[in-house]
């Protein structure tokens, strides 16, 4: 689904909304506690380390 972008699609921070609403059901997050256990591979691996690089400096807890 955020595979690829259209050009400024991040600097809308409700596009960040939509991404972090959808990783979570990916990972089967239910509880707000459970972004506590993300990394930076399963961020990679859904294809938000650029939304993670560019406005979160890399940081899983600062992405969440």
């Amino acid at each position: 689904m955020f595979s690829s972008v259209p050009q400024n699609y991040w600097k809308d921070k409700a596009n960040h909304k939509l991404f972090f609403n959808w990783l979570g059901q990916q990972l089967g997050y239910k509880q707000p506690e459970d972004w506590y256990n993300i990394s930076r591979e399963q961020i990679k691996q859904h294809k938000g380390d650029g939304l993670c690089k560019q406005y979160y400096n890399h940081s899983p807890i600062q992405f969440v």
